[in-house]
């Protein structure tokens, strides 16, 4: 229960902001893939960090340890190759998003 709370709370604010004026299906899917897929990679890439942080502080903690270092070795790389790959892939998406037209927000304006 507590976890559908706090995912409820994630997305409260793209639920405040539901109601957009959708004329057709490619708006509609523009509004969903602008709410979701930026919330979407910054949560992976806040896990990735965080992980990588908990296997710096693993290091330091155990660093006498001839074995944690040489596996910890390995965790670094693989670390920072996974940070780098998805500072990448929000780049690709942010840029593949710009360029179809995807990215541009749909603001409802009143009557003249």
């Amino acid at each position: 229960m507590k976890k559908i709370v706090l995912l409820s709370t994630l997305f409260a604010p793209h639920l405040l902001f539901a109601q957009l004026i959708t004329s057709d299906f490619k708006s509609f899917v523009t509004s969903l893939v602008n709410a979701f897929l930026p919330t979407l990679l910054g949560i992976i890439a806040l896990i990735l960090f965080l992980y990588f942080v908990w296997r710096v502080a693993q290091f330091i903690l155990h660093a006498d340890s001839k074995e944690t270092r040489s596996s910890a070795s390995r965790v670094f790389l693989w670390g920072i190759l996974a940070l780098f790959v998805a500072a990448s892939l929000v780049a690709i998406i942010s840029f593949l998003l710009g360029e179809f037209g995807f990215g541009v927000p749909v603001i409802p304006k009143l009557p003249q």
